[in-house]
């Protein structure tokens, strides 16, 4: 009796999906609790050596600090090859949205 071959089936290639961290993002209607446009924030590491290298936005205070916790040691990896790079320093900064008053 012949034996019977099953050819695999051809795997259709599927991109890596991506996803912001949490806190991470810009919403430009957000508001404070007296109705001026809320903050946003940005990362900026500072080396004596690489010069100013921004990360973010944020959407608040928090989650930029929260970020510095959890992932400056991989960004400085990611730039110097090393995860305790001398002279990196990472500070949280406001950013500076460009808006205009628009009277109702």
């Amino acid at each position: 009796m012949a034996k019977k071959t099953v050819k695999a089936k051809a795997q259709k290639y599927q991109p890596p999906k991506w996803r912001l961290e949490n806190g991470v993002g810009f919403d430009g209607n957000a508001k404070n609790e007296n109705g001026s446009p809320k903050n946003h924030y940005v990362v900026m590491m500072c080396s004596i050596h690489g010069g100013v290298q921004p990360f973010g936005p944020f959407l608040d205070e928090d989650s930029a600090h929260k970020w510095i916790r959890e992932n400056s040691d991989a960004a400085m990896y990611d730039r110097f090859g090393n995860g305790d790079e001398p002279g990196v320093s990472f500070i949280v900064q406001w950013l500076d949205v460009p808006r205009q008053y628009v009277s109702r």
